[in-house]
């Protein structure tokens, strides 16, 4: 899923004249840049990551990470090749100051072999960044729940947290909340270290029927 094209990126704000730094940003030349900058960098088959949040130059340079796309991605373990209506991901939304050693920490266990494949938004929303901690075949319980037990005895997960299948996303099925299981098939209890299914399994199977 992840490549190595290169990765620019582009300061939002404060916008730059000549060698000196203008103390208010100018939004207009800022978004002119920027746009020069998309452009150059689809000429070069880049990626352009805009640096509005402070995490996101730490983010993109923790070790074993590849920039693609919009996200950040850690190392891709076997199996490389898989059904991606298979594909699911734990969800887990890391607080901005917690982010960076957060996905730190999840790329060092993709690294080591201890995940499959996860990936990270640079950007902020609602002060917290999206990590997808990736199984290949979310119909593999015991897989599913390996992998959010690492993520537990990893220091990652203090709440109740959810994993939704891909077939949901191609299917355009999304959660209302966070807190919401709607899109989700399974869900973490870290207080009770047990795994539970929902309802929306049953949905997630008769997706991937179809899709076969």
């Amino acid at each position: 899923m992840a490549d190595n094209r290169p990765v620019l990126l582009a300061i939002a704000s404060p916008c730059i004249r000549g060698s000196t730094v203008a103390p208010q940003p100018c939004r207009s030349q800022t978004r002119l840049l920027f746009d020069r900058l998309s452009i150059f960098a689809e000429g070069l088959g880049a990626t352009v990551l805009t640096m509005s949040d402070p995490c996101q130059s730490d983010l993109i340079r923790t070790p074993h990470v590849t920039a693609q796309a919009g996200w950040v991605w850690s190392r891709q373990n076997a199996p490389i090749s898989t059904d991606e209506n298979r594909c699911g991901k734990w969800m887990l939304f890391p607080p901005s100051g917690q982010a960076v050693p957060a996905w730190r920490i999840v790329a060092q266990a993709g690294e080591d072999g201890q995940i499959w494949l996860a990936k990270i938004s640079p950007r902020a929303s609602r002060g917290s960044h999206l990590i997808c901690v990736y199984t290949p075949d979310f119909t593999d319980p015991v897989e599913v729940e390996t992998v959010v037990h690492r993520l537990d005895d990893l220091g990652l997960v203090e709440r109740p947290v959810y994993y939704k299948p891909d077939v949901f996303t191609y299917a355009g099925i999304y959660n209302q909340t966070r807190s919401s299981n709607r899109a989700s098939v399974y869900e973490y209890l870290p207080a009770e270290r047990r795994m539970v299914a929902t309802a929306a399994l049953s949905h997630a199977c008769e997706l991937l029927a179809c899709a076969r």
